[in-house]
């Protein structure tokens, strides 16, 4: 098989990704057993179909990928950056990050998630610069006990229909929390099919919202929660996950935020393991934004 695979790396191309290639590019997630919301794929076209990368055989086999979105007029999200085990370390993941930079230009800003090894080779070799301070708690999939969250806090309320305006004031709250405005991404995850956003309110005020989607193993996908304080963002994940069918019938993934609110992490509270193993790494300049907000990092 690996001779087979390396007669196929030398007749590849990289090349943007054709619409019925999608889902070979999802099933690289799958391979590493990474989460992908089901819509995901879909979105990540309309934002930027010209950003998702694959390499491909001259018979449509699909070798590699990676994904660099434009998800807003200041940044780029670099995500999907694979390749078959079998070809790993024989240059295809370089060869799709030169077709990237290339996407990209020079001087924008882009920003990935990683862990382990994958931290010293896109920070020394592909020239992501900063490393943020915050480590990301990776949640190990299975079951969760929401039980244990609080489900009210005073004064706020969980509103599970947003109106046009309601749905404004949730991305510019975003845009303060996340550090850039990425209104198209936000509008396109709400019309996912099948997943279910929250938001907290305080008075006039959102003070927290939250996404959450069924992932491709089946599984419910934390998306995003960020709110003003840990009440909170327990009472967001509750209101998302009570009830969710793919969190009753097969659990949880997602990743969280170990420094978002006082620190102690709802991953402890609602006894799943969380590995503290992932970290946020950007190519020109780390963004003015608020950690200690962003309970579960947008997936």
């Amino acid at each position: 098989f690996r001779c087979v695979m390396e007669k196929d790396l030398e007749r590849c191309e990289i090349r943007r990704a054709r619409p019925d290639e999608l889902d070979q590019v999802a099933a690289f997630r799958a391979l590493y057993g990474q989460q992908l919301g089901i819509g995901a794929m879909g979105t990540f076209w309309k934002v930027d179909p010209e950003g998702i990368l694959v390499a491909v055989t001259d018979d449509g086999k699909v070798l590699g990928t990676l994904a660099v979105l434009r998800i807003s007029d200041s940044i780029s999200y670099v995500t999907m950056h694979a390749v078959y085990p079998e070809l790993r370390k024989k240059g295809l993941g370089k060869r799709l990050w030169q077709a990237a930079e290339a996407h990209l230009g020079p001087d924008r800003n882009a920003f990935l998630m990683c862990g382990g090894f994958d931290v010293s080779m896109y920070h020394n070799r592909f020239g992501f610069d900063v490393v943020s301070p915050v480590t990301i708690h990776y949640i190990r999939p299975g079951p969760a006990d929401i039980s244990t969250l609080r489900t009210e806090v005073r004064g706020v309320d969980i509103v599970d229909s947003a109106t046009p305006t309601l749905t404004s004031k949730v991305i510019d709250y975003d845009q303060v929390v996340s550090g850039f405005r990425r209104e198209r991404l936000l509008d396109l995850i709400l019309k996912e099919p099948g997943n279910v956003f929250k938001v907290a309110v305080h008075g006039h005020s959102v003070v927290g919202y939250g996404i959450v989607s069924t992932d491709i193993s089946g599984m419910a996908l934390l998306r995003i929660v960020y709110a003003d304080d840990v009440g909170i963002a327990e009472c967001l994940v509750h209101s998302l996950l009570n009830g969710f069918a793919p969190f009753v019938e097969k659990g949880l993934t997602g990743l969280l935020l170990a420094e978002a609110g006082d620190a102690t992490g709802l991953d402890i509270k609602m006894s799943i393991e969380g590995i503290p193993c992932v970290k946020i790494l950007y190519r020109r300049e780390h963004p003015t934004c608020d950690y200690k907000r962003q309970f579960v990092v947008c997936v």
